[in-house]
């Protein structure tokens, strides 16, 4: 079931899973290249060019509509002070730890636009910073993979149960991330 799934919607499935979250959807392509339901170019090369895609897209997103567009969104209100000060502090850093950044993904990108950091010094720090991202959490899921295969042998049996698990424990995340930042926003 899951390697038709893979071979037919794989590639595009972690593609917008990649710009949209990040690190749980590589986590599960990680776990597929382990399974052999993915190639590792192509699987490497989609991550990388989602990671930096979404990083682009946010930085013209900020740079073209700037702090207004951080105002218009109120979840946004206790994180553009604190990113702010770090790009300010931090430029080069920033573009690059963007990427990584849990809860200000979204927020530096669109900071270091509407602060006018020159875009092609942005795009190559998130470049790099996207490869490293691909890099690791890939690897992640690949050990994981591995990991699961030796422990228990034959997987197959378990194969559905651990990527739904997987994917709850990331819509858990991101859910509870957004529950506090808006429960945070409330009580202001």
């Amino acid at each position: 079931m899951w390697e038709h799934w893979i071979a037919t919607y794989g590639y595009f499935a972690l593609f917008l899973g990649t710009m949209l979250e990040g690190e749980a959807v590589l986590i599960i392509a990680g776990y597929s290249l382990a399974r052999g339901y993915l190639d590792p170019v192509p699987t490497y090369l989609v991550a990388v060019s989602a990671a930096a895609t979404a990083d682009a897209m946010y930085f013209w997103l900020g740079r073209s509509f700037g702090a207004r567009m951080v105002r218009a969104f109120p979840r946004f209100r206790p994180l553009r002070a604190r990113a702010t000060l770090f790009v300010r502090r931090n430029g080069h850093t920033a573009a690059f730890l963007s990427r990584f950044a849990y809860g200000l993904r979204l927020v530096l990108p669109m900071m270091i636009g509407a602060l006018r950091m020159r875009p092609a010094i942005f795009h190559i720090f998130a470049a790099l910073a996207a490869i490293c991202f691909a890099a690791v959490y890939l690897c992640v899921g690949y050990l994981f993979g591995q990991a699961i295969a030796t422990l228990i042998g034959r997987v197959s049996a378990w194969e559905t149960a651990i990527v739904v698990g997987v994917l709850l424990l990331g819509i858990l995340a991101v859910a509870f991330r957004d529950w506090r930042i808006y429960r945070a926003d409330r009580s202001k």
